[in-house]
């Protein structure tokens, strides 16, 4: 069975999963051992990062990418979400080695002002927002089509 580990768990922007190619052990079963990963990692992580073992999916539902993805998308677009929450999708590409990134929905929540910020998006021509005000008795939805030529985008929302 494949050994999947998530690097930086908690930490949504240093999070990378890689798979372990080899096992080194330097002593017991409670000591430190070490591993050899399937691709270098893209940012330094200190030694007391955290370090979490991931379970492949029973029997995952294949999906395709709905436009081409590039090194260094931090969002992709596919065909389909996942038929159930889960915690990666598995990039297979032939004649490459397989790939594991986090899947999920960006949720935030605004303060009293009404502020709130979501991860950095691109490629997106269009986003829905569902907005729980916690009084009405489901979300209302919106979309808004991002303007990229700034840093950051406003958006002016009342609800009534």
């Amino acid at each position: 069975m494949t050994s999947i580990l998530r690097v930086g768990k908690g930490d949504a922007q240093a999070s990378e999963i890689r798979t372990v190619t080899g096992v080194v052990a330097l002593g017991g079963l409670d000591d430190e051992a070490v591993m050899t990963v399937d691709s270098p990692m893209l940012r330094p992580q200190s030694a007391e990062t955290r370090v979490d073992r991931m379970l492949p999916a029973a029997a995952p539902l294949p999906l395709t990418f709905r436009e081409a993805a590039e090194i260094g998308d931090s969002t992709v677009l596919l065909d389909a979400l996942p038929a159930a929450p889960v915690q990666a999708l598995q990039v297979h590409s032939p004649g490459i080695a397989d790939e594991y990134h986090d899947c999920g929905l960006y949720t935030a929540t605004s303060d009293a002002n009404g502020y709130f910020r979501l991860p950095p998006l691109h490629r997106m021509a269009q986003i829905r927002l569902d907005v729980n005000d916690g009084v009405a008795p489901a979300p209302f939805s919106f979309f808004i089509e991002p303007d990229y030529d700034g840093p950051e985008q406003w958006i002016d929302l009342r609800i009534s």
